[in-house]
């Protein structure tokens, strides 16, 4: 069941009141590709009356997944495989459904996550249960959810659709969340980079809606929060390797047959580059001939101390 959140407030009349109090913080100072990270908002009621929490969301761009979601998802595809295991009569069947799990969750999983991300509290459940559910409508007047039985005859249009959307974010497992004056609830979102070999770093702006009711009114804040995102350090070392061999190939003054020269020298190579990979990544400050950033520049930077030998280290090392 999807509705669209009541936004406007025809015929309700409110006293203005200002935004609330709201924090945005990460777990770690620095995020690294490969690796999930949180994004903490905490939120307070300011107001001296209470106000109800639906919904904390952002977009998500495409370089990052919602692992909240993903969790939901492998939760749901195994309760609903032990289920069917269950359900087997015969001692045949039931093994196999035994092996449709085991191969589910090994190559079952999802494709890519929704780009909008929910942040969730400690109360949020991961099952997904707005699947299960079973709608009947009556009459124009009456439906039935479950064994709920809802009666919209003397309500309004809009006020049919504000309760259908409440209900639906309830079904869905966003439980509103009361804050008194004074109160603070806190929100996160859990997510993590789609790759961390080939990822390149990105500066990305989130803007986070919290949608919340006062006074019988339904308002939205928005919050720009930005960070940025490195690569891992492993994906440049996985590049200098790859590319202190490629250099050292290219440069090579060797006989084919001569392989201890040859393996010496890409030895040496190998390890120049790390260690240059390494001085690189733990000085921020360090005057760098390439922005070694993410898996491309530590190839390039190894094919150079491959490619160049010990005269392209020297100079490099003289600099730090």
């Amino acid at each position: 069941m999807v509705v669209k959140p009541l936004l406007k407030n025809e015929g309700k009349t409110s006293p203005s009141r200002g935004a609330l109090k709201i924090e945005i913080s990460t777990a770690t100072p620095m995020v690294v590709a490969g690796q999930e990270f949180s994004i903490y908002v905490i939120i307070r009621n300011p107001f001296p009356v209470p106000v109800t929490i639906h919904s904390t969301e952002t977009h998500i761009p495409v370089e990052l997944s919602d692992q909240i979601w993903k969790r939901k998802w492998i939760l749901n595809r195994d309760i609903k495989l032990f289920e069917k295991i269950e359900k087997s009569r015969s001692k045949s069947l039931k093994f196999y459904n035994w092996i449709l799990y085991k191969w589910s969750k090994r190559f079952n999983h999802p494709s890519e996550s929704p780009r909008v991300a929910v942040a969730v509290g400690v109360d949020k459940p991961l099952r997904d249960v707005s699947g299960e559910r079973v709608i009947t409508i009556q009459d124009a007047n009456n439906i039935y959810i479950d064994n709920w039985q809802l009666s919209f005859g003397d309500l309004t249009s809009d006020e049919v659709n504000e309760r259908l959307w409440k209900i639906s974010k309830y079904l869905d497992g966003d439980r509103p969340v009361v804050l008194r004056q004074g109160d603070s609830t806190v929100k996160h979102f859990i997510l993590k980079t789609s790759a961390w070999l080939f990822f390149k770093p990105i500066s990305h702006t989130f803007q986070i809606q919290i949608q919340y009711e006062v006074d019988e009114m339904v308002h939205i804040d928005t919050i720009p929060f930005a960070f940025n995102i490195k690569a891992a350090t492993m994906s440049t070392m996985i590049g200098a390797f790859f590319g202190s061999i490629l250099g050292t190939i290219i440069n090579t003054k060797f006989e084919i047959t001569n392989w201890i020269d040859i393996s010496q020298s890409l030895v040496y190579s190998i390890i120049s580059s790390v260690i240059l990979i390494v001085a690189f990544a733990r000085k921020n400050d360090v005057q760098q001939i390439v922005s070694i950033e993410d898996f491309w520049g530590g190839l390039f930077i190894g094919f150079l101390a491959g490619y160049s030998g010990e005269d392209f280290f020297s100079k490099i090392i003289n600099k730090q």
